[in-house]
């Protein structure tokens, strides 16, 4: 089951590939970077994706996801650790016990690159 959020973002990005490209048959490859911490489920957005490409003329293109890290950095010991939810941005510093974070990365859900056939 695909969630329409998914969903609406398949179909911005095969309509962002549109534009890059002269023919959308020739696309075999689009690459995703997509954060973990971005809210949008990887599984469900490649179901939509898969789903959408077809009805809007692209044959047999894959997408890859890589998903991205989110670092959660304190602002004062620098200490800096993996992002898993958006809980741990609450919680204060294991190394120093301060409350003022950083999260840096992990948001973004980024159009990479396209790869033709030959």
């Amino acid at each position: 089951m695909v969630d329409m959020h998914e969903l609406s973002i398949a179909s911005e990005l095969l309509q962002q590939v549109a534009s890059k490209v002269e023919m959308v048959a020739s696309v075999r490859e689009v690459h995703l970077r997509l954060g973990k911490m971005s809210g949008i489920n990887a599984d469900s957005l490649l179901f939509g994706f898969e789903a959408l490409a077809p009805t809007m003329g692209y044959e047999n293109v894959k997408l890859h996801i890589e998903e991205m890290r989110s670092l959660i950095r304190c602002r004062m010991c620098n200490y800096e650790d993996t992002l898993d939810d958006f809980d741990q941005i609450r919680m204060p510093c294991p190394q120093c016990g301060n409350f003022d974070r950083s999260v840096n990365g992990g948001m973004e859900c980024t159009l990479d690159h396209i790869i033709l056939e030959d």
